[in-house]
């Protein structure tokens, strides 16, 4: 196998990484799902890159590391059944290469033992008369020398019989489908599930510390041990948000509601001079559309057909847990 893998490591090369970069793709692909389904980004609208999606996959270091230790656990466990049969197989082998030389030496012994007595026993007896003596008869008894390896190779084999055409195609059809279903629940259990789960941890963790509670849509699964743990989550959230850039907008309406009530003469007005904003954290775009993360809660707001501009704010919102996770700290 190793002369042909070098033969063909161009190949094999070529192979290991198509089959490696498609399943970071996957991985990444279920990461980003993850994600978005807690954000509440629709994945049709933002839809990532191809190779973003691929280095997004291959970070998750925690979903590669239990793979490995699978896949060491799994040569492992082929190593055993594959080399400690044939270790046991050839140690009761010899033992019974040992048993067999020994009943051999002991079969070679009662010979010369019973030899001896007959040769003894027939001093003096005329010939005629030498079959009627025991230790003789007992000495004939055993046959001539080489008569057990005769008789044991001289034993019929049974005779092979081919298996139908019909079960070998069952047999081929089952190893198939057998295989093919066990390595996408592998590749399902060890490595899509994970990579989903940490996608959606890292966007429960993120809008933990800036509203101080987990996503609506899974407020009817929290239990008292994601409320005890949701100042640990606002700790690592806050990390989190350190990507993420934080903008001041207007807050919806608002424009309007200032037009309307806006002089004839274009005059200042005292509406027009306090409009109410919000910051938030721009988690995902694509064209003119974004989704946003503030402290009430995440939005998805789109800026139309005409110019806009996010400059980077200096606030940064956080909830109360991660801003005692900061003093903490």
């Amino acid at each position: 196998m190793f002369s042909y893998v070098g033969e063909h490591l161009f190949e094999a090369a070529a192979l290991v990484l198509t089959c490696s970069a498609g399943l970071s793709y996957a991985v990444g692909r279920s990461f980003l799902d993850g994600w978005a389904v807690v954000a509440g980004a629709p994945s049709l609208l933002y839809r990532a890159d191809f190779y973003d999606t691929i280095l997004a996959g291959v970070q998750l270091h925690s979903v590669w590391r239990t793979a490995a230790i699978v896949i060491v656990l799994a040569m492992a466990y082929l190593w055993t059944i594959i080399v400690v049969p044939d270790w046991w197989n050839g140690r009761i082998s010899s033992i019974r290469r040992r048993r067999r030389w020994q009943d051999g030496w002991d079969h070679l012994g009662v010979r010369v033992r019973f030899a001896l007595e007959a040769k003894r026993a027939r001093r003096g007896v005329p010939p005629r008369d030498r079959s009627e003596i025991p230790e003789v008869r007992r000495w004939q008894m055993l046959g001539r020398r080489g008569l057990r390896r005769t008789v044991r190779s001289a034993i019929p084999k049974k005779a092979e019989t081919r298996p139908r055409l019909v079960t070998l195609v069952f047999v081929l059809t089952f190893s198939v489908a057998s295989s093919a279903t066990g390595t996408y629940l592998l590749i399902q259990w060890f490595l899509l599930k994970p990579a989903r789960a940490d996608g959606a941890q890292n966007a429960i963790k993120a809008y933990v510390a800036v509203t101080g509670h987990v996503p609506y849509q899974f407020e009817r699964e929290v239990t008292d041990a994601i409320r005890t743990a949701l100042p640990e989550w606002a700790c690592e959230g806050r990390q989190i948000l350190s990507q993420y850039r934080s903008v001041t907008l207007l807050d919806d309406g608002v424009e309007d509601a200032l037009e309307s009530k806006r002089p004839p003469e274009g005059g200042d007005s005292p509406e027009n001079e306090k409009r109410a904003s919000s910051t938030y954290y721009v988690l995902q775009g694509a064209d003119k559309t974004f989704v946003l993360l503030g402290s009430k809660g995440s939005v998805i707001r789109s800026f139309g057909d005409g110019p806009f501009s996010l400059p980077e704010s200096s606030i940064r919102p956080l909830s109360a847990l991660a801003e005692n996770c900061g003093a903490k700290g």
